[in-house]
C-alpha cells in the first residue's frame, strides 16, 4: 500500500508542478504557444477542463488553477487516510 501511495504522490505532485508552470505563463506574453508551454497546457487542460464550467473568474482574476491545486492537495491526503491508514 505505501507503493502506491507513493506513486500516486509522486503524480500529483507533478500535476501540482505543472498546474504552477501553467499559471506563471500566463503572465508571460506569448509563453503559451511555445513547445513548453503547448506541452505543459496538453498536461493541464485535462485537469482544467472540468473546473472552466464554474465561473471561477473574479475581479479579472480567474481561480481555476489555484481551485484545481487545492483539489489536489485533498485528494492527496484522501489517498494517504484510505491507503496508509
Amino acid at each position: 500500500m505505501v507503493t502506491i501511495y507513493i506513486i500516486f504522490n509522486y503524480f500529483i505532485r507533478f500535476l501540482s508542478i505543472a498546474l504552477v508552470l501553467y499559471a506563471l505563463l500566463s503572465w508571460l506574453p506569448g509563453a503559451r504557444e511555445s513547445s513548453l508551454g503547448r506541452l505543459i497546457e496538453k498536461i493541464v487542460d485535462p485537469l482544467l477542463a472540468p473546473l472552466y464550467r464554474f465561473n471561477l473568474q473574479y475581479g479579472g482574476f480567474d481561480f481555476t488553477t489555484l481551485v484545481a491545486l487545492i483539489l489536489l492537495q485533498v485528494l492527496n491526503r484522501l489517498l494517504y487516510f484510505i491507503l496508509l491508514w
